[in-house]
């Protein structure tokens, strides 16, 4: 919850620590951004069209290990809205599901300006295990 009230409040892009921020990543991030994107991010998962990525229960997510967003994006004060926040379970055993790439996904509404990068971009050696998907090892 605190990279999206960071990026709301200041813009800028979070990157966990896996994802490595090189010029030419960062001027791609710049060049979406100038040309209208307020949301910029990318899913662990190839899935066409991008933004339809869904596990085995047909719930959609986005990945929030990357991404970047304008200051006040319209996306994340839906995020961080009274009413969304009251709707979170702290105790709630997925609580990934409650703050992290489902509860990312349900701030975009369409006529979001959003930008996806190919997965493959951003997530190259994905070797994560999900409860969709088998690990990939490289």
């Amino acid at each position: 919850m605190a990279r999206l009230e960071i990026v709301y409040n200041s813009s800028g892009i979070y990157a966990d620590s896996l994802i490595e921020i090189t010029p030419a990543f960062l001027k791609a991030v710049v060049d979406a951004a100038n040309q209208g994107a307020e949301f910029i991010g990318c899913n662990e998962d190839p899935c066409d069209p991008p933004l339809d990525c869904k596990n085995a229960q047909g719930e959609m997510y986005l990945a929030n290990s990357f991404f970047a967003a304008t200051r006040g994006n319209p996306i994340f004060e839906r995020l961080l809205s009274e009413q969304s926040l009251d709707n979170i379970d702290m105790d709630d055993e997925r609580l990934n599901h409650t703050t992290g790439p489902y509860f990312l996904r349900s701030g975009i509404q369409p006529g979001d300006n959003v930008f996806l990068f190919d997965s493959k971009q951003i997530y190259q050696f994905n070797q994560q295990e999900t409860p969709y998907k088998e690990p990939t090892p490289d």
